[in-house]
């Protein structure tokens, strides 16, 4: 008999184990008890005639909390077609972090301030991220340091932001793989984050005469319109 331990959807890499008699040329797979497991890779089936290897590419999904055994019933058969007795492969499938995708809002140039990737609430804790794709539809970073990483923290992203000076909202998406705290990898999940656009409006100026009122209005945004107006500074230079 012989015990292997695996992570969730990761291939087995294992041989059956040679016999401690005569040469086994071939091996018989008589069962295969999933115990509430699904196959994701390889054949996992009964089957006769099988190579040593036979179930090297064999994987299994596991999404519960907790270690679940998938147990192989094999005969060993020799060149003379002698079958042996049964022995067993016993599978310890650990399991893999599930996280849901998750939605962001942010201003333009905004950052993503406190904002925090997801857990498993069921499973095996998250101990890392690896950030495997960022489509950034056109925008441009303008804070934080969006890259493609591994053994990331959960709040990698809230330093990001990103300039949209589109008349349209304009979506970025990760693509994230969870790093459960077992070592075994889950499937990737996005994060949507949805950058509202700033208005963009041309700097202008006008002359007038002392004491003659202005008479004049902001000049119009060449993205998004501009629903009201803040006056940060005003420099009089001496003026009154």
């Amino acid at each position: 008999d012989q015990t292997l331990t695996s992570c969730s959807d990761a291939p087995l890499n294992a041989s059956f184990n040679s016999s401690s008699s005569v040469a086994a040329a071939t091996y018989n797979i008589t069962a295969i008890n999933l115990n509430g497991l699904t196959v994701s890779a390889g054949g996992a089936t009964a089957a006769n005639g099988l190579a040593a290897n036979a179930i090297a590419d064999d994987a299994f999904t596991n999404t519960t909390n907790a270690p679940v055994n998938v147990i192989y019933t094999v005969v060993p058969v020799s060149a003379a077609g002698c079958q042996g007795n049964p022995f067993t492969v016993t599978v310890t499938v650990n399991p893999e972090p599930v996280v849901a995708n998750q939605i962001v809002s942010a201003c333009s140039d905004e950052a993503l301030t406190g904002f925090v990737l997801g857990n498993d609430a069921n499973g095996p804790d998250v101990a890392s991220y690896n950030i495997t794709a960022i489509n950034l539809n056109g925008l441009t970073a303008s804070a934080g340091n969006p890259a493609i990483g591994n053994g990331l923290a959960a709040n990698v992203l809230e330093d990001d932001a990103y300039t949209n000076i589109t008349n349209a909202v304009v979506n970025v998406i990760y693509t994230i793989v969870p790093v459960g705290d077992n070592g075994c990898l889950g499937n990737p999940f996005t994060v949507t984050a949805t950058i509202n656009p700033e208005p963009v409006v041309a700097n202008h100026g006008k002359t007038v005469c002392s004491d003659a009122p202005l008479a004049v209005n902001f000049n119009p945004s060449t993205s998004i319109a501009a629903a009201a107006y803040n006056v940060t500074a005003l420099t009089l230079n001496g003026l009154t």
